[in-house]
């Protein structure tokens, strides 16, 4: 296979994975792809994306993507309970006093897989 073959398969493959709504691991087990594969080509796509953006992609030494988490709390007068905002590249988790710390753990894990 080509050069600009593989890369127009592996085009397909992220556009396809992206509109599935499954994480990494559940698409590339239905779909028979390698989760390394996947990556790398996710990867490759992120830097061309910066690259045509004028951006540089954050990367520690090793080549991996480091993952972001920012926690805001709201401890405002007008909100009683303490409010917790995770955020994991582009998505935001809300989390209250009193969330089921289980359920939270979960939550975070599948996000951090999705990113």
């Amino acid at each position: 296979m080509s050069r600009k073959n593989s890369q127009e398969l592996w085009q397909s493959r992220i556009k396809e994975y992206q509109a599935s709504g499954q994480t990494l691991s559940a698409w590339c087990k239905a779909n028979s792809v390698s989760r390394d594969a996947l990556k790398y080509w996710l990867e490759k796509e992120e830097q061309a994306q910066c690259k045509a953006a004028g951006e540089k992609p954050a990367r520690n030494q090793k080549g991996a993507s480091p993952v972001f988490i920012l926690a805001e709390t709201d401890r405002s007068p007008e909100n009683e309970t303490s409010v917790i905002n995770i955020r994991i590249g582009k998505a935001c988790v809300e989390a209250r006093a009193g969330v089921d710390i289980e359920l939270l753990s979960a939550v975070l894990e599948a996000v951090v897989e999705a990113c």
